[in-house]
């Protein structure tokens, strides 16, 4: 399907979408209201869908890789990587604010996709790497912010996507996960599309907000 058919798609129908199409995500190291490609991605194309494939589209900064690219504004949410200075009860939160009806974060391999704030209009978000400066692996990270993350000033870590299933509310993914946000009637939906390998097939959906 053409580019613009895909993306408004995604921004009525998010989980139906993201159930039939894989979305490959490039992060990069900011975190905020950015211009992204988004298109029909056309390197290694793969069979994505879970029962009816359908195929593969992708968000890039510069749009590598991506045919019949359209511009679009995103909340992007940076990775804080494994070597920085932080406190998993003083985690950096950003939130989505006005600017843009899609969030999009780099791909999930053994990180924590974490969730909170107060205002379910406007969440806190962030994507945590496994804090291997502490000696903490992915499943150990996300067992500590299950059981004691919060965000700065934003209080409780209340959902989140990672190694481990501690809580309810707190979810899994096995090998790899996409995160995409797409804001609905002005209701933030927050999906993880679970896939085997980067390129697929998927595995689940898991709705997360």
């Amino acid at each position: 399907m053409r580019s613009s058919t895909a993306l408004y798609q995604l921004r009525n129908y998010p989980e139906m979408f993201l159930k039939n199409n894989l979305v490959r995500i490039t992060g990069t190291k900011d975190t905020g209201v950015m211009d992204y490609q988004f298109g029909t991605y056309t390197m290694g194309m793969g069979a994505p869908g879970i029962d009816s494939p359908n195929e593969i589209f992708a968000f890039h900064r510069q749009g590598v890789f991506i045919e019949d690219p359209q511009t679009i504004k995103v909340h992007h949410i940076r990775m804080i990587d494994w070597d920085e200075d932080l406190a998993l009860d003083r985690l950096e939160p950003y939130q989505m604010r006005s600017g843009a009806d899609i969030m999009i974060t780099g791909q999930l391999s053994d990180c924590c996709f974490c969730i909170g704030g107060r205002n379910a209009n406007m969440p806190a978000v962030a994507h945590v790497r496994p804090r291997k400066k502490h000696g903490l692996n992915g499943k150990a990270t996300h067992n500590e912010i299950i059981n004691r993350g919060k965000f700065r000033f934003l209080g409780d870590v209340t959902k989140s996507l990672g190694r481990s299933t501690l809580k309810p509310h707190h979810h899994i993914y096995t090998d790899y996960a996409y995160v995409i946000g797409v804001r609905v009637k002005n209701q933030w939906q927050i999906f993880a599309q679970h896939v085997k390998t980067p390129k697929g097939p998927i595995q689940a959906i898991t709705r997360l907000l």
